[in-house]
């Protein structure tokens, strides 16, 4: 499962659309309290079946997702 946890930031949105394009299905999380309570000190942050991604690592996993799926 994939989850996106989000506040709509530029840099959440970018996630969300890149998930999009890519075809990954995914749910999106938005209790800013709930991720707090999380430990989360930053956004966005996708969740790959328990590994968590910070932005940058998340943008380079659904490239090379992206990449693979069009290589098939």
């Amino acid at each position: 499962m994939i989850t996106l946890y989000s506040n709509h930031c530029p840099c959440c949105e970018v996630l969300s659309k890149e998930l999009h394009s890519a075809g990954i299905p995914f749910a999106t999380f938005t209790d800013t309290d709930q991720m707090l309570s999380m430990g989360f000190t930053h956004l966005p942050i996708l969740d790959v079946d328990g590994l968590l991604l910070t932005y940058p690592n998340a943008l380079k996993w659904i490239k090379e997702r992206k990449n693979s799926l069009e290589n098939r």
